[in-house]
């Protein structure tokens, strides 16, 4: 072992910071990736469904006058997960008019409290607190004893493409007078 001078001290320091250097530089090119992968949230929107367009059926398949519930799946995108189909929601299709196709597509969310709207033989009613609506939503005024709903049912934008029924879905903001649609 060579005697401890002044030189071996000096590169012993010098050999000392390169491998502190070198060391760090590698760990803190490892590491990139994983800090990428925390920050990616802030970075994308962390839950989309993106407006996208759902099939509701083919327009042979809804029957004039008869309400039918259609439950409405989309593309999810949660953080760092993509679902290709997750039910958002659900409407009630109501075809109107035989030729020329014609339909009227309605939220199954009670635009009161968000209850789920179901059908009966006069029209449409929330078991929350017995709103009724009319077969095309609108909004039916209660005898007093009942708290109705502060709007119609909420209609969602549709069209028929090469015979099939397609909606773009959408959420309402509850409670509210307006129809004022959320993000999703």
């Amino acid at each position: 072992m060579a005697p401890e001078t002044e030189e071996n001290t000096g590169r012993r320091s010098f050999l000392k910071t390169i491998n502190i250097l070198i060391g760090g530089t590698l760990a803190a090119v490892a590491a990139i990736p994983g800090i990428g992968y925390l920050l990616h949230p802030l970075r994308k929107d962390s839950i989309a469904f993106k407006n996208q367009e759902s099939r509701l059926g083919p327009i042979r398949s809804f029957k004039v006058g008869t309400p039918k519930k259609v439950t409405i799946s989309a593309g999810r995108r949660d953080t760092w997960l993509t679902t290709p189909a997750v039910t958002v929601g659900s409407v009630w299709v109501i075809r109107t008019q035989e030729e020329p196709a014609e339909f009227t597509v309605l939220s199954t969310v009670c635009p009161h409290l968000g209850c789920p709207i179901s059908h009966r033989e006069k029209g449409f009613v929330c078991p929350c607190h017995n709103s009724t609506f009319s077969t095309q939503g609108e909004r039916i005024e209660a005898n007093g004893k009942s708290r109705p709903s502060p709007r119609d049912m909420d209609s969602i934008p549709h069209r028929i493409e090469d015979g099939m029924l397609l909606c773009s879905y959408k959420r309402f903001r509850t409670g509210a007078t307006q129809k004022i649609a959320m993000e999703s």
